[in-house]
């Protein structure tokens, strides 16, 4: 099946590095910080964290074709964004009074069509997106690492964010990718006063058809798996 969906790339920097200089017990307790300050606000308010990669995670926010319900769902995880950046401000501040270094991240922001649906082997099947829009905001992510900001989007997912302030940072030839893509970067200086409430709600405040649907397929999985204690 295919739906349209806002995307979300998460990604902690600097963690082949905390591996080969840090004990076992301190990188995944470092990697857990993360998840838990930058992956979290991204499971809520329309979206689902669709898949932790290694030290990333991939999460999508599914919405209709439809203008507004593109609004809704994009402006979702331009606030989870802010507050993710909030979250790590606060979590950086506890880890210095540690002795503890900070922790950095990027994020990717996109929105486009994507497939999804149960991959793997017959007895052990994983629940995840794919397409070409899954592929742009990977590599949204990775620019983070030449841009001096944390968090960077497309334009198509900017424009669906209203009168929220952007930096255009220039258009950039992505690897596999035929078009090039504006990359911007959201104003996030009012990270630190969004609170939980600070994100859109759902769209009618229920799940939409297009999210009812990606769910069914991912709890089949789970079904399948023979997991049926992690189903919502």
């Amino acid at each position: 099946d295919t739906i349209r969906a806002a995307l979300v790339m998460g990604d902690m920097r600097g963690s082949s590095r905390l591996a080969e200089t840090s004990g076992r017990e301190v990188y995944i307790d470092t990697l857990n910080q993360f998840f838990d300050a930058v992956a979290a606000p991204f499971n809520r308010n329309g979206g689902q964290i669709m898949s932790f990669i290694g030290d990333g995670f991939i999460a999508v926010y599914p919405c209709e074709r439809h203008r507004s319900q593109s609004e809704i769902a994009c402006q979702a995880a331009l606030a989870a964004a802010h507050k993710a950046s909030a979250r790590v401000m606060d979590l950086n501040l506890r880890r210095k009074e540690q002795g503890l270094s900070d922790i950095k991240f990027g994020i990717g922001l996109h929105v486009g069509n994507v497939m999804f649906g149960n991959v793997g082997l017959t007895d052990r099947l994983t629940f995840s997106v794919f397409g070409s829009a899954v592929n742009e905001v990977q590599r949204l992510q990775t620019l983070t690492k030449k841009y001096p900001h944390s968090v960077l989007a497309s334009k198509d997912f900017a424009g669906y964010c209203g009168a929220n302030k952007w930096l255009t940072l220039g258009n950039e030839e992505l690897a596999g990718i035929k078009q090039k893509l504006t990359v911007l970067s959201p104003d996030l200086s009012g990270a630190l006063a969004l609170d939980e409430d600070g994100a859109p709600e759902p769209i009618h405040g229920r799940r939409s058809d297009a999210e009812q649907v990606m769910l069914l397929h991912r709890d089949a999985a789970r079904m399948a798996a023979g997991d049926p204690s992690k189903l919502q």
